[in-house]
């Protein structure tokens, strides 16, 4: 609409700035034709015929080439300012979709179709009401310029169909800027997703729920695993006795603190204590040890300086008990 609204109108301003030369070139030129109507006698053949035509052809170019080639230059600025270069031949390919008469109903009665139509009846009311406006201004002159000679009623008529013209292009093109914010705002709504979407391409981005969720189930059924392979190598389980239970071991040779094998809470905890019953692994109650030591402590990781006193205490009592005399 934008385009078409500033083509116009710069048609129409080009008509008005040239109407004196259109004017002038065209009496001269209907006159030179008018001359040359009359040919010799004797001379009307096919060829003069043939050069009489192409002499009115290039007298119209002539009259209307440049308010043409005003149009057509703005018209590619426009376009060139709103969309830049784009060339494409795909409107040019048969597709055999169009012809398919359901798809042709349903793109008539759809909500686009519809917004067309009223842009229709928008641009027709415009029209019609500069048209009336007008002819109202003018009703008195009209029967008068209608007894004058005829240069002077077409010069009449032409300034009046002038108005008419800028007139129409100037509210067309009022008409277009709405128009065109209308179609933006309408691109843009289009480019927002809605919340189905959203959701799609965060499980596209983030993976879906349940399967993450049984990713986690996995690793920490793993984790779980090894942790129970590695009770029965520690050296003591510090419980609390229900709560949390961290399963600690010390080898001398590889770290040079006690290292927490493997801890939980809970459920967790509960199969900790099982599974070191079972392999006659000592399990010492000691509240405030084993929650701090199941807070702060990582699976892998040697306990920090704060707790060596009270861990050092227990495995002294676990490996008297065991008959192991080692330096703690």
């Amino acid at each position: 609409e934008l385009n078409a609204a500033i083509t116009l109108l710069a048609l129409f301003a080009s008509l008005n700035a040239l109407k004196s030369y259109i004017g002038n070139k065209t009496v001269s030129v209907f006159t030179e034709l008018y001359q040359s109507v009359n040919p010799k006698e004797g001379s009307l053949d096919l060829g003069y015929i043939r050069q009489y035509f192409l002499k009115v052809i290039v007298s119209i170019f002539l009259i209307v080439g440049p308010v043409l080639a005003v149009s057509f230059v703005l018209a590619l600025c426009v376009n060139y300012l709103q969309f830049g270069f784009l060339f494409s031949t795909k409107a040019l390919k048969p597709q055999f979709s169009r012809l398919n008469p359901i798809k042709g109903l349903k793109r008539m009665i759809s909500s686009k179709s519809l917004v067309e139509l009223l842009k229709s009846v928008i641009k027709f009311v415009i029209i019609a009401g500069i048209v009336i406006d007008i002819v109202k201004d003018n009703a008195a002159k009209i029967p008068y310029y209608m007894t004058v000679d005829i240069p002077v009623s077409f010069l009449f008529m032409t300034e009046l169909t002038m108005d008419l013209a800028l007139k129409t292009g100037l509210y067309l093109m009022i008409y277009a800027v709405g128009d065109f914010l209308y179609t933006w705002w309408e691109y843009e709504k289009n480019l927002r997703m809605t919340k189905q979407e959203v959701k799609e391409e965060y499980k596209m981005l983030e993976g879906n729920p349940e399967i993450k969720g049984q990713i986690k189930r996995k690793q920490r059924e793993i984790s779980m695993g090894r942790m129970m392979q590695a009770v029965p190598e520690a050296d003591v389980v510090v419980t609390n006795p229900t709560t949390y239970a961290v399963a600690l071991k010390y080898d001398d040779k590889k770290h040079a603190a006690p290292v927490v094998t493997a801890k939980g809470k809970g459920y967790v905890a509960k199969r900790i204590k099982e599974k070191a019953k079972e392999h006659g692994v000592e399990i010492v109650e000691n509240k405030p040890l084993a929650q701090a030591l199941y807070k702060s402590v990582d699976v892998g990781r040697q306990i920090p300086e704060e707790f060596y006193k009270a861990v050092a205490e227990i495995l002294a009592w676990v490996y008297g008990i065991k008959g192991k005399y080692r330096e703690v």
